[in-house]
């Protein structure tokens, strides 16, 4: 048996952001004997939209929530609410927002950002009180140096997500959860599988090189990286078409 996984963007979709006819035929066929994971930096709910809209079920995982849908249970890491942080540095928060499969939670709603939150159902919150892998957060550039300090003396991740001459957004996490875990989670749940990894970017080989098989989508940045390439692109079932022949 096969446990493929498989990046979204330009590797299931095609460059328009499409899943054609013959990859949701082909999904369907491949996971009767095997299983089809998604790997994805897009947020969850809109990686389970397209799915929906598709009509298709299959597992995912969100990168970018540190968050999956896994044989259709929750998989969510080492989870901190992070108050202290929160409580610590209130004053300089410009707005801070997280999310889950159907709701966005935002405290400090501000109607200029509102294209940075997730869509999903929005709850305004007059505290933060939601217990989510990461959060989001703006802050004033003035408490950027003591913000960063403190999270780094206080065994958290974050990654700057977006500057400019008022504030920072920045993503937090905390340090001993990483996709990393989700990655060891996956392959230890299905180690019984032969595992594949297919992805068109740099950003993927951080799952695809814990595969058996390293596949880089033809006409990607990941040819010249990894010897094994599809026969096909990402806009003619590329993917697919290579796992369907490979059984």
């Amino acid at each position: 048996m096969i446990l493929a996984l498989v990046d979204l963007d330009n590797t299931l979709t095609t460059s328009n952001g499409l899943i054609l006819e013959e990859t949701i035929k082909d999904i369907n066929e491949f996971n009767k004997k095997n299983k089809l994971v998604i790997i994805s930096t897009s947020y969850f709910n809109e990686i389970d939209n397209l799915l929906k809209k598709y009509g298709l079920e299959i597992d995912f995982y969100s990168i970018s929530n540190n968050i999956g849908l896994i044989d259709n249970e929750i998989y969510k890491g080492n989870i901190n609410l992070l108050n202290e942080l929160i409580d610590k540095f209130d004053d300089a928060i410009y707005t801070l927002w997280s999310n889950d499969i159907n709701n966005t939670y935002v405290y400090k709603y501000q109607d200029r950002l509102a294209f940075f939150y997730p869509k999903g159902n929005l709850i305004k919150l007059d505290s933060f009180n939601v217990n989510l892998p990461n959060i989001f957060v703006a802050i004033s550039n003035d408490n950027i140096d003591s913000f960063i300090n403190y999270i780094n003396n206080n065994e958290l991740n974050y990654n700057i997500i977006a500057k400019d001459l008022k504030r920072h957004i920045i993503r937090i996490s905390p340090k001993n959860y990483s996709e990393f875990d989700f990655y060891k989670f996956i392959i230890n749940k299905y180690k019984n599988y032969k595992i594949i990894g297919i992805g068109d970017s740099s950003s993927n080989l951080d799952f695809i090189n814990l595969c058996n098989l390293k596949v880089a989508m033809k006409n990607s940045e990941l040819e010249e990286k990894l010897e094994i390439k599809t026969p096909l692109d990402n806009n003619s079932n590329g993917a697919l078409n290579y796992l369907i022949n490979l059984q």
